[in-house]
């Protein structure tokens, strides 16, 4: 028996903060990103078995970053999927205006009780000293800036359910994660009146195929894995990233 086709819904996606997200001005923050990290850490155990080789403990591990793409189905519409340029139903992320921007630095100094370094203290006699300002000890001292907001929107076409239980595994946006920034206090998703995940009043709202207009353009990726480099085309990019975020939880 053929399975109903999975109905999609016009949906804005909240998420309230708790601390500043560290990002930079090219990064976006788009929502398929979030979405494919989730669903990487949630299906890697049913997901192609044979690839995924288990650890000692007896669990599986997702296998090593290499040029392979794992896409996951994600439960967002699929655009354009017969064609190699086809994108996901979901926007980049929006932020309310008057939201505030700042500079945080973070922090990496030489760790001497790391067994790796005793050799070479040893072999120094304690009596030379390591250069910490440059070559493998360098320390690091690096500006981070961040966004200080108190809500982040996205909106797509996907199922809200699946959506819902997929970001319950995002609890931090942007870099240094680990250093408690971009902290997510809770998910909210919304049915939206109108599907604004790609356009909003003529203008992108993510990154697509590039096409004939008054558009701010760039090399982008136009799905996840975002990091890699060796697949951006020239695409139409989102000019503002400013919007009126109306609720708030």
């Amino acid at each position: 028996m053929n399975q109903p086709k999975e109905q999609y819904l016009p949906l804005r996606i909240v998420a309230d903060m708790a601390s500043p997200i560290g990002m930079y001005s090219h990064d976006a923050l788009p929502l398929d990103g979030l979405l494919e990290y989730a669903a990487a850490h949630s299906n890697y155990d049913i997901v192609q078995r044979a690839e995924f080789p288990r650890g000692s403990d007896g669990r599986r591990r997702l296998p090593p970053m290499t040029d392979r793409v794992y896409n996951f189905r994600l439960p967002v519409k699929r655009i354009g999927h017969k064609t190699d340029e086809w994108y996901w139903a979901a926007s980049w992320a929006t932020f309310p205006r008057g939201f505030e921007t700042t500079v945080d630095h973070w922090n990496r100094r030489t760790d001497f009780a790391d067994p790796e370094l005793q050799p070479v203290l040893l072999d120094t006699g304690w009596t030379q000293k390591l250069n910490v300002s440059g070559g493998r000890y360098k320390s690091y001292h690096c500006p981070l800036p961040q966004i200080v907001t108190p809500v982040v929107e996205w909106f797509c076409l996907g199922a809200p359910a699946k959506i819902s239980r997929l970001l319950q595994r995002i609890t931090h946006l942007g870099k240094k994660r680990g250093y408690g920034g971009g902290e997510v206090i809770r998910w909210t998703i919304y049915r939206s009146g109108d599907d604004f995940s790609c356009w909003r009043d003529g203008q992108p709202m993510r990154a697509l195929p590039n096409r004939d207009g008054e558009y701010r353009r760039g090399y982008h990726r136009l799905r996840a894995p975002y990091w890699r480099h060796e697949d951006k085309n020239l695409a139409v990019l989102p000019g503002s990233r400013v919007a009126n975020c109306a609720a708030t939880g």
